[in-house]
């Protein structure tokens, strides 16, 4: 067992000394040893001699002598990465070292427990707050304590296996700035597919789907924002149907098919729900710039075609999310135009542990009342501000502060017609 554990995994961990001085080990490799030690994997004596077997390799390679490569160390850098990121979540306790072991090498030796559990992966979120809003509307208090979001995800399978699944269940109680905050409390199934990878670099998935159009993402402890945004209160949300996609190098194709809506209210009209729908999108990163246009199609009611382009130069994430709404020429039209057009930017700046994401929004909706149903509110103007502070790297406090400006589009206590809104959030998240 030694034997193969030393092929396997302490060969990879030779390498991860090189560039250190004669006689020392990388710091992550020195941690790993008395993690395996620790945890009786291996012996003291067993500890002892891999540390001068790993020393003379480091050696040997540093002088130019004996192989240049070894066995079961392809994806070098991959490897270090993996147990630099390890080594740095021991030592701040955000992992533990079973965990570690598990992470490391799954494969090797007496880890084949740790192989059998990392089919499975367990991943998630949960957030909640204080959210509040002026001019809510009448009989709406516009402040509320919320779990904004949770979520527990499972899923099995990886990139080179045949099948592979992901299910979820929870619920998002997060509003947009153009809602008032309220409590949906249902937990219910949130997502949950069954994956097959087919010929070359294609798959195919079917359940009930989460879309790709849009930048922000329906659960919002992953975004850099607590509410959502004027644009994204209109993107799509998840499906039952089918994808097929495509994933090469640098290129990314999709298309889906869907059917039953997991809101039936989304997108319905007097009271019927919209029946299916169709998307398509392509995705590309050139000079670091990273780039996806996409297609979602309603049937009999709307479409929209929309692009996201992101970058990042130093620390600073940049973002620029454009969406066109059209309704169907099929539809029955009692508003005094088709279409709107709108745009997010979105501008990241991390200094450490802290960060200050701001968004702005632009939106010509004209007559159209794509986000808000008022004959009169032809623009929409929206800002906000989200001090967040990473508490570790799974947990955050976020401060957010949102003005909206839209003739008419809100109203207060009294049912009143009102010209802006305040939005005030602060949320606590963790993601698992």
């Amino acid at each position: 067992m030694r034997g193969k554990f030393f092929i396997t995994g302490l060969s990879c961990l030779a390498l991860l000394g090189i560039g250190q001085p004669a006689h020392a080990l990388a710091p992550e490799t020195e941690l790993l040893l008395k993690l395996l030690e620790a945890k009786g994997v291996i012996s003291a004596d067993d500890a002892s001699e891999f540390k001068k077997e790993l020393v003379s390799l480091t050696e040997e390679k540093a002088e130019g002598k004996g192989p240049q490569h070894y066995p079961g160390i392809d994806g070098l850098s991959e490897r270090r990465q993996k147990f630099e990121e390890t080594g740095e979540a021991v030592a701040e306790g955000a992992t533990s070292s079973k965990e570690a072991l598990l992470s490391t090498d799954p494969e090797g030796g007496s880890m084949a427990m740790g192989s059998a559990l990392q089919k499975l992966h367990v991943a998630g979120g949960i957030s909640a707050g204080e959210f509040y809003a002026t001019n809510a509307g009448p009989d709406t208090s516009g402040n509320e304590t919320l779990l904004s979001n949770f979520l527990f995800e499972l899923s099995g399978g990886k990139d080179d296996q045949l099948l592979g699944f992901a299910a979820a269940v929870g619920e998002t109680s997060t509003p947009s700035v153009l809602s008032p905050p309220e409590t949906t409390p249902d937990l219910d199934l949130e997502y949950a597919s069954l994956s097959l990878k087919g010929y070359g670099e294609t798959a195919v998935e079917v359940g009930l789907l989460k879309p790709d159009a849009g930048f922000e993402d329906t659960y919002t402890y992953n975004n850099a924002n607590a509410v959502l945004g004027a644009l994204a209160s209109q993107q799509p949300y998840n499906a039952f149907g089918g994808k097929l996609q495509y994933a090469a190098d640098n290129l990314n194709l999709n298309a889906a098919y869907y059917g039953k809506r997991l809101d039936g209210s989304e997108y319905a009209e007097n009271g019927v729900a919209a029946d299916h729908a169709w998307e398509i999108g392509i995705g590309t990163t050139f000079n670091d710039v990273s780039c996806r246009l996409y297609h979602y199609h309603i049937a009999g009611r709307r479409s929209l075609t929309g692009a996201v382009i992101e970058q990042s130069y130093k620390n600073i994430s940049f973002a620029l999310n454009v969406d066109w709404w059209q309704r169907d020429k099929t539809a029955s039209n009692p508003y005094s135009r088709r279409s709107s057009i709108g745009g997010a930017f979105y501008m990241i700046p991390e200094f450490g542990k802290f960060s200050l994401p701001i968004r702005v929004e632009y939106i010509d909706q004209g007559g159209s009342e794509m986000y808000l149903d008022n004959p009169e509110t032809k623009k929409i103007y929206a800002a906000t501000i989200s001090p967040t502070y990473r508490c570790t790297k799974a947990s955050y406090i976020r401060l957010e502060s949102s003005y909206v400006q839209a003739t008419k589009g809100f109203a207060d206590k009294d049912g009143e017609p009102k010209d802006d809104r305040i939005y005030l959030a602060t949320e606590f998240g963790y993601l698992f």
